[in-house]
């Protein structure tokens, strides 16, 4: 404890200072950005999309039979090989791909930011435009079908053997969450006892686990 050692969450702002990231090659760069982003406590989903992106690397350097190189030769030519293939050989959507050019620009920028210099002279990503995506939304289920499915849910509960009548319950209690709190399935698989206030009738979300990072109290409404 007195050297520093700490662990967790606790590993904040802990950049590896012995390392030149600008130096080292393509994969191994996109690992130590990982790595440090695990460091500073960022959320395990967040992490491990650095993880997808050297995995999609390193498939796209085997399949050109070319072995890793030095980050700093990789450019816009690169880049465009790269996305391509995850399109035509991968059959990603351009959704997914785009959501890999961000974090890839991500990559590249913090590890400037880290190496302090400038690793390429021009951004080999500056002038790949995202792909064309479609929004659309999300059907709701219709009061119909909400219906349904708590009966369904009630059917089970009545008829399901005595040790599976509590799972169909945390079952019930978990959709609810979800539809009228809004609440994430990764939010409500953290949640504790202690973070439900049934008094001032609120739900307390921490920002260890929450999407922004914030602290949040959701109200409970009567449904």
């Amino acid at each position: 404890l007195r050297a520093g050692k700490v662990f967790g969450r606790d590993q904040v702002g802990a950049i590896n200072t012995t390392i030149n990231p600008a130096k080292l090659t393509l994969l191994k760069a996109i690992d130590f950005v990982k790595d440090q982003k695990k460091a500073n406590g960022h959320r395990n989903n967040y992490v491990r999309s650095f993880l997808t992106l050297s995995t999609n690397l390193a498939a796209w350097l085997e399949y050109k039979k070319h072995p890793d190189f030095p980050l700093k030769q990789f450019d816009e030519k690169d880049a465009r090989e790269f996305f391509s293939y995850l399109k035509d050989e991968k059959k990603q959507a351009n959704k997914t791909i785009n959501g890999t050019m961000r974090n890839l620009g991500i990559a590249f920028k913090f590890i400037e930011k880290t190496s302090d210099v400038q690793v390429w002279k021009k951004d080999p990503l500056r002038n790949v435009e995202p792909l064309p995506v479609v929004v659309k939304m999300n059907p709701a289920y219709s009061d119909d079908q909400i219906e349904l499915i708590k009966k369904e849910i009630a059917k089970s509960i009545l008829h399901a053997p005595k040790h599976r009548k509590p799972g169909y319950r945390q079952l019930q209690m978990f959709i609810g969450f979800i539809y009228y709190l809004f609440v994430r399935p990764n939010e409500l698989l953290d949640l504790k006892v202690s973070d439900i206030d049934l008094k001032k009738n609120r739900v307390y979300i921490k920002g260890e686990v929450s999407k922004n990072k914030m602290d949040d109290l959701i109200e409970i409404p009567p449904q």
